[in-house]
Order: structure tokens, then C-alpha cells, then sequence
């Protein structure tokens, strides 16, 4: 019985003791539990406008500031019954109660999220809040960061507040809880979706597919195509069918664009694209478009010192040589005919469809204009022409007076009464001119142009005007061997040969006459086809002299003794000196 009732203490003893054990461990955790800076879970019991209650399970009541719950449009983020993790920062205050903070327990949660985060390589999303030197301020659930300009993206970014107020996904590259000091990149996140998706591209893409791409970059040479991670070149000859003037014009950086795949080399990580591809080649089918001989509007798109490219259709463009722009001789650059975007009719001469050469005419693609002269114009015709060219002596010169046709004009056809040496001298190549059409040859292609036969021939109007017989005065020109060449009036010459100009025995035309006399002298000859007046100073005299006969005889037939009529003749030359004395004396 005895032994019975002290095995019966021992296990008293013993449960008093286990459960002293069990109150002491208890009560360590408590105060482990409830030590400052830790955070623990407690249900709100009321909400004051500047204080929320919070039961933890301590003996007083803790209190958080209202301010930590208030969202910006002044609402609280908590209510009544709500459990809420919050950190003990004071357990007794002066009125009793435990001071608590809720978001010093959402920023050491925030803090092992971060930890964890960087540890496994995740990401964790953030919000860029502002600007600062260098880069953004980034919030992370409370916690701030700091995200460099250069892991912003991948490519650099022209305007930094453009990515304020946005949230992203971010790497965290360094943290330090100490120091509270971490530095997050989206570059990272962008760059491995970019090679996840590259991958992906890579397994599915084949050539020949046709897919939309974001213009990353437009060089002269290209556009740099981003497939949604896989970047392609656009080379600028596969960019159109047709002519692109300016490709940085055509494209910019944004721009969405449908490319088709020509080659893919998944090793390098690269794709061939092209643009003019998702349409039909043009050249396809281009003798039936665009036959031989047939004429077609086109647009000039340059104009070279060699010839003009004009477009036709889209992707189709054409080569005019030099020769083949104007009939006309004198166009020595294209750029005198046609102008860049100019439309112009053209006649096909010929095409290499394997070099994807298009051989054009224009001149060809209008009238012969030696086969319309005559319709235009006709002989005695005035008409107004530009001087294209000389002959090698200056004896001549080209007129164009219609487009692809010119006129010869003589030297001898400039001027009835101006001596010209060298046309050369007188006129210049590009000159307006008005001319006479004097004949048409259409057979031979030969035209004969006049400049004086635009006005009347004064050596015609003088012969019409004058007989033979006449006593004229004139003004000596030239003397010559064989004659004096004597100026009746401006653009009338007439000659004075030799037989006809009463010398003396011995005596030489040079001693004569001298250039600038004025003399007298018979018209003894008149030619208006020749345009040709011949004078005579010795029949002019002989018949002065019948002339002074007829005086002393008084017209009577007597017989005169020579003597009588020299001495008559002296009294009458003396008399007519005497009076010249006078008129020059007075």
C-alpha cells in the first residue's frame, strides 16, 4: 500500500515537474516572440483616424500609426478583423501599450523577398518613380532602388521620363540590407526573353515564311529587322521592286513592317529578310507588257551626262542614251530636255531580261521632224532658230529652226552690205536668230537659210531705179589691179575696171585713186541676176567733152579749130578755179 502511494507522489512529482518545464519553455518563447524588432501577426480591433489597435496576443494592446494604412485618396487600406504581420518597436510605451509599425514588417518581408530573389535568380516587379543622376529610383513594394540608365533597356533611351510611372520586371544585380543599397536591372529581364524567344524562332522559322517585325535600326545600306528576338537584315535591294530615293525616309525606327524569310543561319543567329518579295516580281512577263516598238508614258527619275532612267511602272525602269533624247544636234546634255519628274513619252528600242536592262527612245517616240518640215514650213518662210554650230572656216553656220532640223547659212547670205571675215567672229553658238527659208531639200535633208534676204536687196532697188548712161558719184572702196571698186551708196558697189578709167599713158590706177576719193563716173552696164553695176570714168568724160563741143559751136555743125576749143576750154577751167577760190575764201 505504502509503495503503491509513493509511486503515486513520484508521478506527481514528476507531471509538476514536466509541467514547470513546459510553462518555462513556454514562457522563453513568449519572450523571444515578443522582443523588439521582431514582426509578428495581430488582428486589428479598431481604426481611429490617427491610430490603428492591433491585438498581437500581448498583454497590452499595440498601436500602428494611421498613416501607414492611408492610401493617397485618403481611404484606408485596413479594416476591423483584418490579421496584419506588424514590427515590434517598443513594447511599453508611457501609456502602456506596445508600439508597432506595420511597414517596417512589410520591408524586412520585402528585404527576404529580395534576398531570396537574388539567390534564385528570379525577378521581382518594381515600379520607376523618378529620375536621378545616372538613372531611376525604382520602389519594390517599399523598398527602394536604384536601376542605372544602361540596364533601362537594351537599346539606349533618348528620353529618360518617358519610363516614369510604369512598372516592369527586374533582375536584382547587388543588394546590401545594411547599407540598404540595391541596384536592379530590366536589361536582364528583356535580354533573357529575347534569347528565349530567339530560341524559340529559331526552332519554328523556315524560309519562305512571312512574318512582322519592329524596324531596330535603318542604315544606308539596310534595315535592321527585330523579328520579336531574332534580328534579320533587310538588304536596301530587297527592300523595294522599284527605286527608294531615300530609305531613312521610307522607314523609322518603330516602324512595324511584314518581311519574308529568304535564308536562315541558325548557327550565328541571323535572317536574311526581304520586303519586295512579298509582291510579284514585275520583270515577270515584261515582253508581254512592254513590247518592242511600242510607245509608253513614263516619269524621269535621273537624268545623267550620259542618258535619262525613266520609270514605267513600279520596279520597271528604262535607260534613254544621250543620242536617243532629242533629233536635235545640240543637245549636249540631256538635262537641256527633260527634268527629274518630268513625265515623258518613250518608244521600247529593246530589253535584257537577264540583266534587267530596258533600252528606251524619246525622240523616237515622236514624228520625224524632216518628215513634217514642209508641213510647217514652207520656202520664203521667216522663221526664228537657234545657232547650233560653224563650219571649221567661219564660212558658215548651223541654224536650228525646228527640233532635230537645221539650216546652213552662208556667209555671203549674212549681210548685203557688211564684208564678214569669220561668222565665228559675229556670232556665238546658242544664239536667237530670225532667218529666211531660201530651199528645201527633204530628200537629202538640206536646208538653205538666208539672214539678209530678210530685208530688201539694195543693189536690186538701185538697179531698178538707174539706166545706163546714168552719171553717178561715189565713194572708192578698194583699188585692185584690175579695177577700183567704188561705193554708190551703203550696200551698192559698183566696179570701175581698168579700160574704163581714162589713164594717161604710163599712168597706174593707184596713182589715180585712192581709197576714200569721191568720183563721178557713167553707169555703162547693169546686172540685177548678177547684182552687178559696171562704170565707166571714160565715157563719162568723152561725153562732157561732146558735151563742151556742142557749147562753142552753139549747136550749129561749123567747123571748129582744135586751138580755138583748148583755149576755151583753159578760160572756162580758170573761171571755174576762180569761183572755187571764192566759195572757200567766203
Amino acid at each position: 500500500m505504502e509503495k503503491k502511494k509513493d509511486e503515486e507522489h513520484m508521478d506527481e512529482v514528476k507531471a509538476v515537474e514536466e509541467e514547470d518545464f513546459d510553462f518555462a519553455k513556454m514562457l522563453e518563447q513568449i519572450v523571444t516572440q515578443f522582443s523588439e524588432g521582431n514582426v509578428v501577426t495581430g488582428r486589428v480591433i479598431r481604426v481611429e483616424k490617427d491610430t490603428i489597435f492591433v491585438d498581437i496576443g500581448y498583454k497590452s494592446e499595440g498601436i500602428v500609426p494611421a498613416s501607414e494604412f492611408r492610401l493617397p485618396d485618403g481611404t484606408m487600406r485596413v479594416e476591423e478583423g483584418d490579421e496584419i504581420d506588424v514590427y515590434l518597436e517598443q513594447l511599453e510605451t508611457r501609456d502602456g501599450l506596445v508600439r508597432l509599425s506595420w511597414d517596417k514588417a512589410e520591408k524586412m518581408k520585402r528585404w527576404d523577398e529580395i534576398e531570396k530573389t537574388s539567390e534564385n535568380g528570379g525577378t521581382m516587379k518594381g515600379l520607376i518613380v523618378s529620375t536621378v543622376k545616372g538613372g531611376f529610383t525604382v520602389d519594390l513594394g517599399g523598398i527602394k532602388a536604384f536601376l542605372p540608365a544602361s540596364q533601362a533597356d537594351v537599346k539606349p533611351i533618348r528620353d529618360l521620363r518617358s519610363l516614369v510611372g510604369k512598372e516592369f520586371d527586374f533582375k536584382i544585380l547587388k543588394h546590401n540590407k545594411v547599407r540598404s543599397n540595391i541596384v536592379v536591372s530590366r536589361r536582364a529581364v528583356l535580354e533573357e526573353e529575347r534569347e528565349k524567344k530567339k530560341k524559340e524562332l529559331l526552332a519554328t522559322l523556315k524560309e519562305g515564311d512571312i512574318v512582322e517585325g519592329i524596324v531596330k535600326n535603318v542604315v544606308d545600306f539596310g534595315i535592321f529587322v527585330d523579328l520579336g528576338g531574332l534580328d534579320g537584315m533587310v538588304h536596301v535591294g530587297d527592300v523595294s521592286w522599284g527605286r527608294i530615293p531615300d530609305i531613312n525616309g521610307a522607314y523609322k525606327i518603330g516602324d512595324k513592317v511584314k518581311v519574308k524569310i529568304l535564308s536562315l543561319d541558325r548557327e550565328k543567329e541571323r535572317a536574311q529578310l526581304s520586303i519586295k518579295h512579298l509582291t510579284e516580281d514585275p520583270w515577270l512577263k515584261i515582253e508581254e507588257k512592254f513590247p518592242v516598238a511600242e510607245d509608253f508614258e513614263g516619269k524621269v527619275i535621273s537624268v545623267t551626262d550620259n542618258g535619262v532612267r525613266v520609270e514605267l511602272a513600279y520596279g520597271i525602269e528604262g535607260f534613254v542614251p544621250k543620242e536617243e533624247v532629242s533629233w536635235s544636234r545640240d543637245v549636249r546634255n540631256p538635262s537641256q530636255v527633260v527634268q527629274i519628274g518630268q513625265s515623258v513619252k518613250v518608244k521600247v528600242l529593246d530589253y535584257r531580261k537577264s540583266r534587267r536592262e530596258l533600252f528606251l527612245s524619246i525622240r523616237q517616240a515622236k514624228p520625224n521632224p524632216w518628215d513634217t518640215l514642209t508641213e510647217v514650213y514652207s520656202v520664203g518662210d521667216k522663221v526664228h532658230g537657234k545657232i547650233t554650230g560653224f563650219l571649221e572656216n567661219g564660212n558658215g553656220m548651223f541654224v536650228e529652226v525646228l527640233e532635230g532640223v537645221e539650216g546652213l547659212v552662208r556667209i555671203g547670205d549674212v549681210s548685203w552690205t557688211e564684208r564678214v571675215a569669220n561668222l565665228k567672229d559675229r556670232y556665238r553658238r546658242g544664239q536667237e536668230v530670225e532667218v529666211k527659208i531660201l530651199s528645201i531639200d527633204k530628200e537629202n535633208r538640206k536646208l538653205s537659210l538666208g539672214i539678209k534676204q530678210l530685208s530688201e536687196d539694195p543693189v536690186a532697188n538701185f538697179i531698178d531705179e538707174h539706166n545706163r548712161g546714168d552719171v553717178v558719184g561715189g565713194r572708192v572702196t578698194r583699188v585692185t589691179n584690175f579695177g577700183v571698186f567704188v561705193e554708190l551708196m551703203p550696200g551698192v558697189e559698183a566696179l570701175l575696171r581698168r579700160g574704163e578709167a581714162d589713164l594717161d599713158a604710163g599712168e597706174k590706177l593707184e596713182d589715180k585713186f585712192k581709197p576714200e576719193d569721191e568720183i563721178r563716173a557713167m553707169i555703162v552696164s547693169l546686172s540685177k541676176d548678177e547684182r552687178k553695176i559696171g562704170l565707166s570714168v571714160k565715157k563719162l568724160t568723152e561725153k562732157e567733152e561732146e558735151e563742151e563741143l556742142k557749147k562753142f559751136s552753139g549747136g550749129e555743125e561749123t567747123k571748129i579749130v582744135l586751138g580755138d576749143v583748148l583755149k576755151k576750154s583753159i578760160s572756162v577751167e580758170e573761171d571755174s578755179e576762180e569761183e572755187q577760190e571764192k566759195s572757200e575764201e567766203e
